[in-house]
């Protein structure tokens, strides 16, 4: 059976700004270990000799496991962060009911591609751990999700805009990971984006 690929130097050159080299010796590393060894069997110790450094410059750089995980989210974001970017004026002035399904059919296309590094990876809690970090991304996903918002604000209600962007986050990116992290869902991807979509709708919509 073949190997799925770990992340690739091209999938952190998409970040902004440019991550250090040795970060991306230890992402690129540390996806790799994961993927062949489970996530409890990749430690920092692993990961250092396999990116051809010591522990301590790689503690330097992310002082813990989470933090590697973190970053690793981030990275694994990063094309999707473009697309979502990209895509973004072309949902201006549209129903919401047409950009919604686009908008969650789009994340799940771009985050599929790492479908099996998601089952390794311990799943994120709180506050997705790919929005959230901005020390390697200052663009995030919640960002351009809050621009998605604000675009559309002429069709919601004007109060508890921030709760709606902090689900809309959730929905997108949580269920999205969450179903990609199954090994068998039960749902179609087809299935997936019009469910997901019907319930942001009818929630930002209320």
């Amino acid at each position: 059976m073949k190997t799925p690929a770990a992340i690739t130097l091209g999938h952190l050159q998409q970040m902004q700004p440019a991550v250090e080299p040795q970060l991306t010796s230890i992402l690129s590393a540390a996806s790799a270990t994961i993927l062949e060894q489970g996530y409890e069997a990749a430690t920092t110790q692993i990961i250092a000799e396999r990116a051809g450094m010591s522990v301590s410059t790689l503690h330097r750089q992310l002082p813990t496991k989470e933090a590697i995980i973190t970053a690793l989210y981030a990275a694994l974001e990063a094309a999707t962060i473009e697309a979502v970017r990209r895509a973004l004026p072309t949902w201006e002035h549209r129903p919401l009911a047409d950009c919604v399904p686009e908008l969650v059919a789009l994340i799940l296309r771009h985050q599929k591609q790492h479908a099996p590094l998601y089952r390794c990876l311990p799943k994120p809690t709180g506050k997705p751990a790919l929005i959230a970090d901005e020390s390697v991304s200052p663009l995030t996903l919640g960002v351009l999700l809050q621009a998605f918002v604000v675009q559309h604000r002429e069709s919601l209600a004007p109060d508890h805009i921030a709760q709606r962007v902090q689900l809309l986050e959730y929905l997108c990116v949580g269920v999205v990971i969450g179903y990609l992290s199954d090994p068998a869902p039960e749902l179609t991807e087809q299935q997936l984006v019009h469910n997901l979509s019907d319930a942001i709708i009818r929630y930002l919509d209320r």
